[in-house]
């Protein structure tokens, strides 16, 4: 498991910083990908693996919107000037947030492709915490080293296998 973890590691770059405030957004990259066994919903459909037509309003997955409950909406327009701070890097496959100065955070998908469709919604999801937290006193300069210290982490933590449950 270590060996997995060590060889995984060597193929990530740390891209350079970006912050806004007190929230600070490092890249991760690489050309790594683990290939899905299952096709996304749209490949399916396209690939007519699926029909549309044979849902109905009793089988189908609902659909839900999700609002911030707040008696302030400051929060939430707050964290959209965050989101318009930070951009998404080719061969991006995740990222290692920081707010305040802590890490707040890592996001790793299966591949830059992935990352690039969920880009947005993971920095939004940051951003709000961030807008909430707010330290105006905060110092978001030299956090590449804290970035390092979380990256080799796993690497030297113990192992402990267990068996699963079930088939």
């Amino acid at each position: 498991m270590t060996d997995t973890i060590k060889s995984f590691q060597t193929k990530i770059k740390i891209g350079a910083q970006q912050s806004y405030k007190n929230m600070a957004m490092f890249p991760l990259l690489s050309d790594y990908s683990i290939p899905s066994p299952y096709p996304t919903r749209n490949e399916a459909l396209s690939n007519d693996l699926i029909e549309k037509d044979v849902l109905n309003e009793i089988n189908s997955i609902p659909k839900f919107k999700m609002a911030c409950i707040s008696n302030e909406n400051d929060g939430v327009a707050a964290s959209k000037d965050y989101v318009e701070q930070f951009a998404r890097v080719d061969g991006q496959i995740g990222a290692i947030f920081l707010i305040n100065g802590k890490i707040a955070g890592i996001v790793f998908l299966d591949s830059a492709e992935s990352f690039e469709l969920s880009f947005i919604k993971i920095v939004e999801c940051y951003a709000k915490k961030s807008a909430d937290e707010f330290d105006s006193a905060m110092d978001l300069r030299s956090l590449k080293s804290k970035v390092l210290k979380y990256l080799v982490t796993p690497c030297n933590s113990q192992v402990e296998l267990q068996s699963t449950t079930g088939i």
